[in-house]
């Protein structure tokens, strides 16, 4: 539910979930009016709420460094589901889809920068047995090893990566891959190309401007991919 109203409450999109593929069947149309009732976060576990925030920290990383912050600062209370804190961090997060959709209205590449995350996030989801995790905890996941890149890129600074694994942990969300997920099965995962490596959404400068790139040195993904694989796990 979380996701739904920071996500895809915002979109063209309207389609039917089907097993093969959650996006073959569908069309393209604006809503008329969207409604978020956050009162029903009430009724949510715990599990389903911090999935979504995983989603709300994601926006912060592609467009608003001040609003990463702000959620590090006020995790706790986001947690607690405070009501202006709720309803303010949906808010945001609505705002942040909705000015990107706004300036790609062609589908084009701009909008691929909410993609943050996503491409490890997927990978991650079809290694593991049927909900295991929750999608935001594998975008989590997916998250922290695209700022990892990015950080080795020298494209971000120390204080955007710890910001980022700060507001994470203090959500309850993983950090680190489980201990049975290998390189190998992750690189069969992943959709490569480019000699190698996929076309990611990396963050770049202050948090809050990211990018869609393939433009990147490939042997600082196989470090980070090492580093994950092989070193940082739950």
């Amino acid at each position: 539910m979380p996701i739904m109203q920071v996500d895809v409450a915002v979109a063209d999109e309207t389609g039917i979930y089907h097993l093969l593929d959650k996006q073959t069947i569908c069309s393209y149309y604006e809503p008329e009016c969207v409604i978020v009732d956050t009162n029903t976060l009430k009724t949510l576990p715990d599990k389903q709420l911090i999935s979504g925030i995983a989603e709300i920290i994601k926006f912060s990383l592609v467009r608003d460094g001040i609003f990463l912050r702000w959620l590090k600062d006020n995790m706790e209370t986001l947690l607690a589901r405070g009501p202006n804190i709720m309803t303010y961090a949906i808010r945001r997060s609505c705002e942040i889809k909705a000015d990107i959709l706004s300036v790609d209205s062609q589908r084009g590449q701009i909008r691929d920068v909410l993609s943050l995350g996503r491409t490890f996030g997927h990978a991650i989801e079809i290694t593991m047995e049927p909900r295991e995790w929750l999608h935001g905890e594998a975008l989590a996941v997916g998250i922290v090893m695209a700022l990892d890149l990015a950080h080795r890129l020298d494209w971000i600074d120390d204080t955007v990566l710890i910001d980022a694994i700060v507001a994470m942990e203090r959500a309850h969300l993983p950090t680190a891959l489980p201990a049975y997920i290998s390189k190998e099965i992750l690189l069969q995962n992943l959709s490569l190309s480019n000699g190698g490596h996929p076309s990611l959404a990396l963050p770049k400068g202050p948090a809050g401007n990211c990018v869609f790139t393939s433009s990147y040195d490939k042997e600082h993904f196989d470090a980070m991919l090492d580093f994950f694989c092989l070193g940082r796990r739950e």
